[in-house]
């Protein structure tokens, strides 16, 4: 009888699904798969590798448990959220192109990553987005064409939002319907939404696009974001959360409060090196010296989902990198990949306030008048996650502003996105390439000397090189403005580069995993992006003092930043222009490329020089996401996670079974 009992308790022991915040309880443990890090793409991976019952899988996060945080799930309270002790904080070094000034850059640092903690914006990516990334992994696999009624779908569930009929705002051709992350238009409206949606906006060939999750962002648009029931929606929610999976499946486990500080590597018996095992420290122990590292091993990979600063850190640590790099810390070099770390790149992005009349619904009352965000949290709590907190962005509109980049013959779009509300214009003359506009209204000129020395820096078509952000409301930025009485209203742009020439990296800044990567972002340290920025601020100045929907507002420039506009102290001349723009510039939180397919990892993610270890988030892009990363990194997760399974002989989840096996088996075999 002894012997059954015991085999009873034995079972038990394995097979027991858990949520875990102390890693010796799992040490000298082992995992089929060991996933390092659950933000955008770390639970999508370990959720479809623990469909597959026979492979125990284990997913590591140095933050907490995302349902300790409650707030999380309020849209509306997306702004606060970074400083709710839920995030990194790390900088970018000083710099002459930004004044010499250390830029702050957070990171999520919870269940759900930065997807628990940024402001929920759905961009699939451009056509060229996607078959840029197809020819640079050699893959037409990732092209549109493939992407586009699959993985782009496969995480979607698209909810009608809750404040008004989605019927002509979206296409249901480009949406899921059956996914595990929910994605709806905005669930709240107010008053600039409504005065720009207006169909007569005065502007002449400004289009309305049905939906700019369709490949071509041009054109007027609805904004799309990750949230569903009023609820925010993200990665954690959907596949670790919903229907108890992290705590409901025996073979899958979750290990929070756990910081990887090293990747442990082994030889084959060919003398290949290959990716055995992690060790682990509590998080609490962070900051003690030397604390007592745990081990966990990995039978068949450990996939790093850590994010474009922290993964090509781990790899260093682990002796993964350029020997020039690790040399300066004496840390041996096990692998040589000169490009770990390198080529990082991020958008960045500047903030401006405007005064408007008070005839128009703004934010400004809620996140400024006493008492009244509280009460509308707990209207949001007590009415089933309705109310003025149950979307951040409003219902508005995408725009594209477009112009013939002679001789490369590029598209210079401009998203003009309103910031709790997505406010956009698309302009074309009638033949389509824009060669007439009038250059008031487009965007760099072709006729600007920066284009004798610079390649379009975008993948080109429908991709843009800025977009710039129209908030209702006084959105506190990085300028030390103080925020002014609650009874004023007010309009927040806010200008990005989203296809920026510059390049930075991520390097070590001692052999220690617990001090923070040297950061290099190098913004604004050539002429073409001080270019592109320059005349994103005075596109951005001219809508929002010309355009008729604006100007019926009446808004005046507010704060440290004037005189910006022609007729108050006046107009500002390039020189000033770009001095501001250096002053002031900050990071918008979306660093990217610094372990990209095609130079640090081959097709399929897989370290090169590495067996059994792949990276797959962030930086793994081979180049610079055309928009807001997050839903780009929901598909390229969900495909990835089938390339893994097929490798190893197992059923894809979906689309293009026969093609994916046999790409992967072919890879596997020549390892």
């Amino acid at each position: 009888m002894f012997f059954p009992a015991l085999l009873i308790l034995t079972f038990i022991a394995h097979t027991h699904a858990a949520i875990y915040n102390d890693p010796s309880i799992l040490a000298d443990k082992t995992y089929d798969f060991i996933v390092v890090g659950a933000g955008a793409t770390g639970p999508i991976l370990a959720h479809r590798l623990a469909e597959i019952a026979e492979w125990r899988v284990l997913l590591v996060e140095a933050g907490p448990n995302d349902r300790d945080y409650p707030d999380i799930k309020i849209p509306g309270k997306a702004p606060q959220l970074p400083g709710e002790g839920i995030a990194f904080k790390y900088v970018y070094e000083p710099t002459p192109g930004v004044a010499n000034r250390s830029l702050d850059i957070l990171r999520g640092r919870t269940l759900g990553g930065s997807c628990a903690v940024n402001l929920m914006l759905q961009n699939k990516g451009t056509t060229e987005f996607w078959d840029s990334f197809a020819e640079t992994a050699e893959d037409s696999s990732w092209s549109y064409k493939s992407m586009v009624n699959t993985y782009m779908k496969k995480y979607e569930n698209w909810v009608t939002p809750q404040a008004f009929s989605d019927k002509g705002k979206y296409n249901p051709a480009y949406h899921g319907t059956s996914g595990l992350i929910n994605i709806t238009l905005s669930n709240w409206k107010y008053g600039i939404a409504e005065a720009i949606m207006r169909p007569n906006n005065g502007i002449p060939g400004y289009e309305y696009n049905e939906d700019l999750n369709a490949g071509n962002m041009l054109g007027l648009s609805w904004t799309q974001s990750n949230i569903g029931g009023g609820a925010r929606s993200n990665p954690s929610t959907g596949y670790l959360h919903h229907d108890d999976f992290a705590t409901s499946r025996l073979n899958f486990d979750v290990l929070v409060l756990s910081f990887v500080t090293k990747i442990n590597l082994g030889e084959t018996s060919n003398r290949a090196q290959i990716a055995e095992s992690i060790d682990v420290v509590p998080t609490k122990k962070y900051y003690n010296p030397n604390p007592h590292a745990y081990t966990i091993h990995a039978s068949r990979e450990i996939i790093l989902s850590a994010g474009a600063l922290n993964s090509p850190q781990i790899l260093m640590i682990s002796g993964i990198g350029d020997p020039e790099e690790l040399s300066k810390y004496s840390i041996p070099t096990i692998v040589e990949n000169k490009f770990v770390g390198k080529d990082l790149m991020d958008h960045m992005f500047l903030f401006m306030f405007w005064s408007i009349d008070t005839t128009v619904t703004t934010f400004d009352e809620l996140y400024r008048l006493p008492g009244l965000e509280d009460a509308a949290t707990k209207a949001w709590y007590k009415h089933n996650q309705t109310g003025k907190v149950c979307g951040f962005m409003n219902p508005c509109f995408y725009s594209d502003l477009n112009i013939s980049l002679a001789p490369q013959h590029r598209w210079l779009k401009i998203l003009l996105q309103h910031g709790r509300g997505i406010v956009g214009f698309a302009l074309r003359n009638s033949d389509g390439h824009g060669d007439d506009f009038d250059v008031e209204l487009t965007g760099l000129p072709t006729s600007d000397p920066v284009w004798k020395d610079f390649q379009d820096p975008s993948p080109g078509g429908n991709s843009p090189h800025w977009e710039a952000a129209y908030a209702d409301g006084f959105f506190d930025g990085p300028l030390g403005i103080p925020p002014p009485e609650w009874d004023r209203h007010f309009i927040t742009t806010a200008f990005a580069l989203i296809a920026p020439v510059a390049r930075g990296y991520v390097g070590l800044r001692s052999a220690s995993p617990f001090d923070d990567p040297v950061l290099q972002a190098n913004f604004l340290d050539n002429a073409f992006d001080k270019a592109v920025m320059r005349d994103a601020f005075k596109k951005t100045r001219q809508f929002v003092t010309e355009a008729p929907a604006l100007r019926a507002l009446n808004p005046k420039p507010y704060g440290a930043q004037l005189p910006i506009v022609k007729g108050t102290d006046g107009e500002w001349d390039d020189e000033q222009i770009d001095r501001f723009i250096s002053e002031n510039v900050i990071s918008m939180w979306h660093p990217t490329t610094s372990c990209a397919v095609g130079t640090c990892l081959d097709s399929k993610f897989i370290v090169k020089g590495v067996q059994n270890l792949r990276v797959i988030d962030m930086s793994s892009f081979p180049l610079m996401t055309t928009g807001h990363p997050m839903s780009m990194l929901f598909a390229l997760a969900e495909k990835a996670a089938d390339i893994i399974r097929a490798q190893y002989g197992k059923p894809v989840s979906l689309f293009e079974e026969t093609e994916v096996q046999q790409a992967s088996q072919h890879q596997h075999n020549e390892l």
